[in-house]
């Protein structure tokens, strides 16, 4: 095996680092017995080193399972449901390192029980959180007091600013909105063409940078498009039909939708029952439910996804190695954002999570 890619072990970091394997593993495992700077020393060789820890091996060294909770809105969303899915294809896997993953919803939108969903855990021992969140200062709260108890919590998908969780896991979601905006101007190629975006709820800080890095955009590289108010309060199919009708009804030029959340299925209802399904460029997220059919028939021009199933296994992956009190010396990476079309979307994208 190529040197460069066998796998940092503790010896190579006390080598490097000038210290004992003891000091390596107190550092490592954020024990005491060491001072501060020694243990920052450790964990910068660590970082430099490219170590990763050994999953296996911190599996077999413990007696109960470390209990991740994957928390997700229970809502009627394809995305959320295949999030939910994924979680239990992941179980087996995880339960071979003694990690065992499982779902946990609260009510949709409903920062308060997503609260108290946390707090509940708050304490508990062997125990780490993954957290679709909600931008919210009660949610921040209760992550603050969930970390601080010693439960750490990972944001997925969705993150929550100001608290102490311990890393997001998701995309850049400013830059998705950013690519969005140049995709519209791109598809519409009209200079007074009227666009609208569908922010879905502000409570997803996910969909506020969507909607901001959409509209610099459009501003920027395409002054001449008339940008519409944003539709909020439509994360959901039914009010998004329901606000996708009246748009429709009272502007009658409108060349293109960004639906930036949720509720796209709901504006494709209300683009064919108008009679512009294939004539209205319609940009959405995520290859779930029955995109890749929207994509066929021609009412959904482009979708920007990242891919649900890494993102899912990260998250619950990083909540483990917190919650075993390993020092996770991985930088921070954004998933990478991707643009399918009906040409570059195999059949099987929306059928199956495992197979994206």
């Amino acid at each position: 095996m190529d040197s460069a890619r066998r796998r940092v072990t503790v010896f190579d970091i006390a080598r490097a680092a000038h210290v004992s394997i003891a000091t390596v593993d107190r550092a490592l495992k954020g024990r005491d017995g060491i001072s501060p700077a020694t243990a920052a020393r450790v964990l910068s060789v660590a970082a430099e080193l490219g170590w990763q820890p050994n999953m296996a091996a911190q599996g077999l060294s413990r007696r109960v399972p470390l209990d991740i909770r994957v928390l997700l809105p229970d809502d009627d969303n394809p995305f959320i449901r295949q999030l939910q899915r994924i979680v239990g294809d992941l179980r087996d896997e995880f339960l071979a390192f003694r990690i065992d993953p499982s779902v946990e919803t609260y009510p949709s939108l409903d920062s308060a029980a997503l609260a108290a969903a946390i707090d509940r855990h708050a304490g508990s021992k062997g125990v780490g959180l993954a957290v679709v969140a909600l931008q919210d200062p009660a949610v921040g709260a209760s992550i603050d007091r969930a970390v601080e108890s010693g439960v750490p919590v990972v944001t997925l998908l969705s993150d929550v600013q100001n608290c102490a969780r311990q890393a997001y896991v998701g995309m850049d979601n400013f830059a998705a909105g950013r690519t969005a905006g140049a995709l519209l101007g791109w598809f519409v190629g009209r200079r007074d063409a009227q666009l609208c975006i569908f922010g879905g709820s502000e409570l997803y800080q996910e969909l506020a940078l969507r909607v901001a890095g959409c509209g610099e955009v459009l501003a920027a590289r395409f002054p001449s498009t008339r940008l519409l108010p944003v539709q909020w309060n439509v994360e959901h199919a039914g009010p998004a039909r329901e606000a996708a009708r009246n748009l429709l009804a009272t502007h009658r030029d409108l060349s293109a939708i960004y639906v930036a959340g949720g509720g796209l299925f709901g504006v494709a209802e209300a683009l064919a029952e108008a009679g512009r399904a294939g004539s209205t460029i319609l940009i959405g997220h995520d290859m779930a439910g029955g995109m890749r059919e929207l994509l066929r028939n021609g009412t959904v021009n482009a979708v920007i996804c990242q891919n649900p199933y890494q993102q899912v296994r990260r998250g619950i992956r990083l909540a483990a190695l917190h919650a075993s009190g390993t020092a996770v010396t991985e930088p921070p990476a954004f998933a990478e954002i991707e643009i399918v079309i009906d040409e570059s979307a195999p059949e099987s994208f929306g059928r199956n999570p495992l197979d994206y």
